[in-house]
């Protein structure tokens, strides 16, 4: 499984889409469109509740799995390795891609963050009230807030607190409601919002351009997305045929591992049993995103 070992770079400084597509930058933000006016509020509060308790129950069992020495686990197993983390949960729980790709990004962070630490004595995984917020991709979005308490052997104890983003889906055929998406909250002009993966600002966007630059631009156009400190030719071209192999994948932010302004997104590539780090700075004129491979 992937571990976090070694940068490939200091920082590269990234150009936004519009160096390489030559392009006005997009709008980063995803605003929610309001709830449609012939759906059934008291059906969608409904559901936004039920999505939050499973969101909360799906941490739960992932924090418990690395955080803990011997934690006690309704789906998963003491040893189920990151990689096998969404498709062990997708077993149980309805999920669809984009939220079996944040089970995984959140797994691996999860995990390399406690394999350098003692063993927490317990965890909880608290998700708090839905709100609904509207739609997004044709789907009802709802923001829930999640606080995540470790209490340590010494009887210290930290937490870690995120409003994530959650949409879901009623299957026509068996009524069946599914986990869509798991994303970061944002707001724009006090206005919830989404990562629309474009544009200035747009961790995801950031992440898209650079694997642009590196899978389809010249070494002058990589070396203009980077700073001072190069990519070796040697690490460029092993990032290059990775990406290459596995052109399709899906970017995800997991939002529990932001530091100060800086934001970790996972490439999670179709089919691949390993993931790509990339930690990203957007508080700048141009993103700053560091690749780990």
């Amino acid at each position: 499984m992937l571990t976090i070992r070694r940068a490939l770079v200091g920082l590269l400084t990234l150009a936004t889409a519009s160096v390489l597509s030559g392009c006005v930058s997009a709008d980063p933000w995803e605003e929610v469109s309001p709830v449609p006016v012939d759906a059934d509020p008291v059906v969608l509060a409904e559901q936004a509740s039920e999505q939050a308790e499973t969101l909360g129950r799906l941490l739960q069992e992932v924090e418990a799995r690395f955080a803990l020495e011997a934690p006690d686990l309704e789906i998963l197993d003491a040893g189920t390795p990151a990689e096998d983390v969404a498709t062990v949960l997708a077993e149980t729980v309805p999920v669809n891609s984009q939220a079996r790709a944040f089970l995984w990004s959140h797994a691996e962070y999860v995990e390399q963050q406690w394999s350098r630490d003692a063993p927490a004595r317990e965890v909880m995984v608290v998700a708090g009230d839905a709100e609904v917020l509207g739609v997004a991709g044709g789907d009802p979005v709802a923001s829930v807030p999640v606080r995540t308490t470790y209490v340590l052997d010494d009887g210290t104890s930290h937490e870690t607190a995120v409003d994530y983003a959650v949409s879901w889906r009623e299957t026509t055929t068996s009524g069946e409601v599914r986990l869509m998406t798991v994303r970061p909250l944002y707001e724009d002009d006090d206005v919830a919002a989404l990562d629309s993966g474009a544009g200035r600002g747009s961790p995801l966007g950031a992440v898209h351009d650079y694997v642009r630059a590196v899978t389809h631009g010249s070494s002058g156009t990589i070396d203009r997305f980077e700073g001072t400190v190069r990519t070796s030719e040697e690490l460029r071209s092993a990032l290059k045929d990775r990406l290459l192999a596995v052109p399709r994948y899906t970017p995800v932010e997991v939002p529990c591992a932001r530091m100060g302004s800086t934001h970790v997104v996972y490439l999670v590539q179709d089919g691949a049993d390993e993931l790509l780090r990339f930690d990203v700075d957007v508080s700048g004129d141009d993103p700053v995103l560091v690749p780990y491979l």
